[in-house]
């Protein structure tokens, strides 16, 4: 899906858009530090994010302008469809994409169509299944390319989330668990899982391109890696840290 909302903050818009006084909402923009990065800025609208995924209602009145349907759907053929996605925004502009899903076994289609765009990011799940994806790989995330990031969940005790997966392949955890989210007809509910752990992640570097929209992944992902964490071992988001170099 193609998402051209003039605010580049939109992915994050669904985790904390009129949510203010509710615990764990506090909790989460406290952890990461989300409105130290707000006073800075709330996006670029040059800054595009692709979201590739599957669950999507296509007939929804809020998604018509921004939606992508390939007509050369292949039914059961995920990985023909997430390819012509990619060619489908890469050629739109869209140097950011969000795939908040994984699969175990390689592809060579997904992994040359992410090679050949070598100027676009990928954000990508790190897995569900409390496995090592140094061991088990989970793809996209696991290609050994220089633009797919890997992601992993962060639950509210402050460790691990309990369905993430796990490694020295994971550039990054970010909230997993308790998030408000939006929902269809603007409600909301409380949601989980490593996908919102990922949209965290793109959101954050949504905005960090909005700040200096010549950034590369390599010093995104550095700057992902500069959030290790001493007591936990890991790397956890802080989108002030990533976003704003002092």
């Amino acid at each position: 899906m193609e998402h051209q909302r003039k605010d580049a903050n939109i992915i994050f818009a669904s985790l904390f858009i009129q949510t203010a006084g509710c615990e764990q909402t506090e909790y989460w923009k406290n952890k990461i530090h989300i409105e130290d990065v707000w006073k800075e800025t709330y996006g670029n609208e040059n800054i595009i994010v692709g979201i590739i995924d599957s669950g999507i209602d296509i007939t929804s009145s809020d998604l018509q302008s921004v939606i992508y349907h390939s007509d050369q759907e292949i039914s059961n053929n995920q990985v023909d469809d997430v390819v012509n996605a990619i060619k489908y925004g890469y050629n739109k502009g869209i140097r950011l994409f969000n795939c908040s899903w994984d699969m175990e076994v390689y592809s060579e289609k997904l992994y040359t169509i992410m090679k050949e765009c070598s100027d676009a990011i990928f954000v990508c799940s790190g897995g569900k299944n409390s496995s090592n994806v140094d061991v088990q790989h989970v793809y996209p995330a696991c290609f050994e390319l220089p633009n797919a990031i890997c992601v992993g969940g962060l639950g509210i005790n402050g460790k691990i989330y309990e369905f993430s997966g796990y490694g020295e392949k994971i550039d990054i955890y970010a909230p997993a668990e308790k998030v408000y989210c939006l929902m269809p007809e603007d409600t909301y509910t409380y949601s989980e899982g490593v996908s919102i752990s990922v949209a965290y992640v793109t959101g954050t570097i949504a905005l960090a391109k909005s700040i200096n929209p010549t950034l590369k992944c390599e010093e995104i992902k550095n700057r992902l890696h500069r959030c290790y964490n001493e007591e936990l071992n890991i790397p956890v988001l802080d989108v002030k840290k990533i976003c704003i170099q002092e």
